[in-house]
């Protein structure tokens, strides 16, 4: 399986998994789910043959069904706030522009009457 550049692989009673940012550090880890339900034991230092065989399998799977790989450090999170806020920005700019004008007009107002001006 595979998400927002996470992604498992199971293979028996073996599983091999990456966890994106921010919940993990991109890193391919191996847990024996028989043993280790709860997966507290990186256990891919032990077995580097079955590692390797369930990273080209999972390889081929990538390429079977199209997954896409994200650039470093890519966030679904961060994409979605990005996202939203272009939406927000497009979908009401004009609305948006006359909000940053009166504040900067209040601004300016304000700095004005503080320190006026001596002729």
């Amino acid at each position: 399986m595979e998400v927002a550049n996470s992604a498992a692989y199971f293979l028996g009673d073996y599983k091999i998994v990456k966890n994106n940012i921010p919940l993990g550090d991109n890193k391919w880890c191996m847990f024996d789910l028989k043993n280790d339900p709860v997966e507290t034991k990186d256990i891919a230092a032990l077995f580097p043959n079955k590692i390797e065989e369930m990273m080209q399998a999972y390889s081929q799977y990538t390429k079977a069904v199209g997954v896409i790989e994200m650039q470093e450090g890519y966030s679904a999170e961060g994409e979605v706030g990005r996202k939203s806020v272009i939406k927000v920005l497009n979908s009401n700019a004009v609305y948006i522009l006359g909000v940053l004008v009166l504040i900067v007009g209040l601004i300016w107002f304000w700095i004005s009457k503080r320190n006026p001006i001596k002729n």
